[in-house]
């Protein structure tokens, strides 16, 4: 287990040292009060996560976020721009912060390159999808100025598409070293470089889009990506963009609110996944790993639903993307971003920065809102239940169970409906709940609005039944009733106030298995 310190802020300013704790503090307490198992890799998110409220305002539907506020202390850097980032040092409990420059003079993107392709001096063995082997990157990631996985798979990727790398010919390992353009690539100057990147990582967040949304050829391209390096605007105008490559108006399908056709409602969720994709392969690298465009979101975290969340994906091995990556509202471009990418017309200033007021008076006003977003989590989390922990598995696959807790307070209709949906059971309306009472005879429990004859769940809880550790019950949808679940009451407890329930607390590695092959789907 990781125990959780507090992060150090050595070289920095007191007032910053405040502004920076505001995350530091919220996400650690809430990630200490998680069970044992959750903590390491709850932690280990948290470099990628500061990035995030790096760019998110404080205070809600305002420009001060912090990228924005020290901009006010910060000295000026021409051509450039200074950013913190939080680094973990990593397989240990050490966090830190430290205060980069970006600008056509140094870069740690390009230094970071450079780490990488050195790296690969004599050659390097890599894995059957040419990325590091897991035990060389703890390594590589401590090098690094951001220290994260998916900044490893980042510079991995780009320095792919770079062509800095050549597989070597080898037997049963696959093995890399630098190519014959390192030499050329590595004479040009930063601002070429810079470039360079840029332009490979447009095509990769195309590559991206293309393979992990199945689109036909063409339809997501490298120059698509390019011209939002230097057309400042908001997003939703990306989102139409983007469909209207298909011949779909996304703007008229939004419109349409509840009156939505399964068709369009399919087109109209499908928006949240490419809001995933729009930021973890374009918006997030280029402001946190490259400085070149400065996002915002208009929404605070709320640091309660975001931590309990993490852990439930944790829990499940699902991937943590949708939580952390969300397109922003808006976006401008750095200085950086301006030096190397000249905007054709000088963009409008449709959200102003507060004119009065220095950062010290500013600073107050985001700790006094942090406060009261504090408050209203406790509001949620002081509620104390009786817990019960249940092992629910497929009648007809054993093997195929979940562990999950349920405050007895639950109501039998949001019960079952939880169940079957953690089991991906539909529909939700039309089940049976079989129960034995103390004469061991099976009393029979079905939905409201169920035809059957049968004692109804509406108006009832889990407390009703009085259910003991070892009691067994089954759940059994009338649409495939070889999806039976059946139900045994393991233990009980008083809950966490600071855990979100219901939730699962394990499953089978045979649910997992399952649901990350439907996840890639």
């Amino acid at each position: 287990m990781t125990s959780i310190h507090q992060p150090h802020f050595e070289d920095v300013p007191q007032t910053h040292q405040e502004l920076l704790g505001l995350f530091t503090d919220r996400y650690l307490t809430l990630c200490k009060e998680m069970e044992a198992g959750y903590q390491e890799d709850l932690f280990s998110i948290a470099p990628l996560l500061f990035g995030k409220w790096y760019q998110t305002t404080l205070i809600e539907n305002t420009l001060l976020s912090p990228a924005n506020m020290f901009q006010l202390e910060l000295p000026t850097l021409e051509d450039g721009i200074y950013a913190y980032v939080l680094h973990r040092t990593p397989n240990s409990d050490v966090l830190s912060f430290k205060l980069e420059s970006y600008s056509t003079k140094e870069h740690p993107f390009v230094k970071d390159l450079r780490i990488l392709t050195d790296f690969c001096t004599p050659a390097r063995e890599m894995d059957e999808h040419l990325f590091f082997l897991e035990k060389d990157r703890p390594f590589l990631i401590s090098q690094f100025s951001h220290q994260s996985e998916f900044y490893l798979e980042y510079l991995t990727r780009i320095a792919w598409w770079l062509g800095l790398f050549t597989i070597l010919p080898s037997i049963h390992v696959k093995k890399i070293q630098q190519s014959g353009y390192c030499t050329i690539f590595w004479q040009k100057n930063i601002e070429e470089i810079l470039k360079d990147i840029a332009s490979c990582a447009c095509e990769l967040a195309a590559e991206r889009f293309s393979f992990s949304m199945d689109l036909e050829t063409g339809i997501a391209q490298g120059r698509f990506f390019a011209e939002f390096l230097s057309k400042p605007q908001e997003i939703d105008r990306i989102f139409v963009e983007f469909y209207e490559q298909v011949d779909i108006n996304i703007t008229e399908i939004w419109k349409q609110g509840a009156n939505m056709s399964e068709e369009d409602r399919a087109l109209a969720s499908s928006c949240i996944f490419t809001g995933i994709m729009l930021d973890k392969w374009f918006f997030y690298p280029m402001n946190q790993f490259l400085q070149f465009l400065s996002p915002i979101s208009f929404m605070p975290l709320r640091y309660f639903y975001l931590v309990n969340n993490l852990a439930a994906l944790v829990t499940m091995k699902r991937n943590i993307g949708a939580e952390i990556f969300s397109p922003p509202s808006y976006y401008t471009q750095t200085p950086l971003g301006q030096k190397l990418f000249p905007c054709e017309s000088e963009p409008q200033a449709k959200f102003l920065f507060p004119k009065q007021g220095n950062f010290s008076e500013l600073l107050e006003a985001v700790k006094a809102e942090h406060v009261k977003l504090q408050f209203s989590e406790k509001f949620y989390a002081n509620r104390t239940s009786h817990i019960l922990c249940m092992r629910i598995a497929m009648g007809a696959t054993p093997e195929y169970w979940k562990i999950i807790e349920m405050p007895d307070e639950t109501s039998l209709d949001e019960f079952c409906g939880d169940i079957l949906s953690a089991f991906r059971i539909e529909p939700l309306w039309d089940y049976v709940l079989s129960i034995l009472d103390e004469n061991d005879f099976p009393v029979e429990y079905s939905p409201k609005n169920s035809k059957r004859s049968l004692n109804k769940t509406t108006g009832r809880s889990l407390s009703d039944l009085h259910l003991q550790i070892g009691d067994c019950f089954t759940l059994t949808p009338f649409s495939d009733k070889s999806q039976r679940l059946e139900v045994e009451i393991i233990s009980d407890k008083t809950g966490n106030p600071y855990v979100l329930y219901p939730r699962v607390s394990s499953q089978s590695e045979a649910v997992t298995e399952e649901e990350q092959v439907d996840e890639l789907f």
